[in-house]
């Protein structure tokens, strides 16, 4: 599929997800959603998988290998506390989450757009589902036929702090994977077991399987080219 209708600015072209194993993408196709929760990815130290803040202000984890926290009441201490999370918001649930794709404004931004898909697919893996702009809609409404709690959002990137809920913020050093995320159901937030959800009648009639996709964009005398493809 390529791309060469005049688009704007912050225009929006769609939703990827990437898969390590063939066999995991073919799975999602046919309607399993295999998703893990915020604490998982807490204790994960796997390059762009773990974030020992996912889903929270702060979070201290005695099996993550964390220092206890000493804690003060009017500047006496009154202990030590190993495991603590501070968060704001609706309560942790199971993930799953996609790369939101989008028209980059200039130059310096096409180029760091670039640089963001090819450290996803590298991370994540090289296969790959693609939603258009509108079956990514009509994947949220299939999913809201689960009869489950459920909330989709892009997630907001922050520097120091920010307010609002914590499942749909993380911290900038992670704004490359330019993450849209939908939170199912509810779960403890000491929970790392993962769940499976099935669509029945699978996803193929509105999911995309591994599609070539190219933007370009003219920056003086030279084209610039995203390309997204298998290896």
């Amino acid at each position: 599929m390529t791309s060469r209708n005049e688009l704007q600015p912050g225009q929006y072209l769609g939703l990827f997800k990437f898969f390590r194993e063939r066999c995991h993408l073919d799975q999602f196709l046919d309607g399993c959603l295999y998703c893990n929760t915020p604490e998982y990815y807490r204790l994960s130290s796997v390059q762009g998988v773990g974030d020992p803040n996912e889903s929270c202000l702060i979070s201290f984890r005695s099996s993550r290998g964390d220092s206890p926290l000493d804690l003060e009441i009017d500047g006496e201490p009154v202990g030590q506390a190993s495991d603590l999370i501070t968060r704001i918001g609706r309560k942790d649930g199971w993930l799953h989450c996609w790369a939101s794709l989008t028209v980059p404004k200039d130059e310096v931004a096409f180029r760091k757009l670039r640089a963001d898909f090819s450290r996803i697919q590298e991370e994540s893996g090289p296969y790959y589902a693609y939603l258009t702009p509108e079956n990514s809609h009509k994947f949220v409404n299939r999913l809201r036929s689960l009869d489950l709690p459920i909330e989709a959002k892009a997630v907001t990137y922050y520097r120091g702090g920010y307010y609002g809920s914590s499942v749909f913020h993380k911290s900038e050093e992670h704004s490359y994977q330019r993450e849209f995320r939908i939170l199912l159901d509810e779960c403890e937030v000491t929970e790392t077991k993962s769940q499976r959800f099935y669509i029945l009648g699978g996803l193929r009639d509105i999911v995309q399987d591994c599609p070539t996709i190219e933007l370009s964009a003219r920056a003086g005398s030279d084209v610039l080219t995203l390309s997204i493809r298998l290896p």
